[in-house]
């Protein structure tokens, strides 16, 4: 009995080793659920992969850069950026809007102002 109990006792102390993380792998494997033999398993191939996933997004990054020069580059061809937009040529109107701002003594200065500038 004194062996079994000492052999439990044994068995119990690398447990807690393999759950800390200070045992040996083969240990692990022995006593770590499905789920934490899984979880174990994914971290490690995401380490693995650390580096191809640091490549690839350098050269997605290489990537669009190439295609943004390219397309500045062609833009340029037509004169004019891609990026900003045509202004459109002022015409005279005989339109006239008017807006009551008799309330504005109840708002803020600054929201007055805003109000004016979005009118304008």
């Amino acid at each position: 009995m004194d062996d079994a109990g000492g052999e439990a006792a044994a068995s119990a102390g690398q447990r807690s080793d393999c759950r800390t993380g200070t045992g040996d792998s083969a240990l692990e494997n022995q006593t770590l659920s499905k789920r934490q033999m899984k979880k174990l398993l994914k971290q490690q191939k995401w380490e693995e992969e650390r580096e191809l996933r640091k490549q690839r997004r350098k050269e997605r990054k290489q990537h669009r850069k190439q295609q943004r020069q390219n397309s500045q580059q062609e833009s340029r061809g037509d004169g004019q950026s891609a990026r900003k937009r045509p202004r459109r040529e002022l015409t005279p109107s005989s339109l006239r809007l008017v807006v009551d701002c008799s309330f504005d003594n109840l708002m803020l200065i600054k929201v007055s102002r805003l109000e004016v500038t979005s009118v304008t």
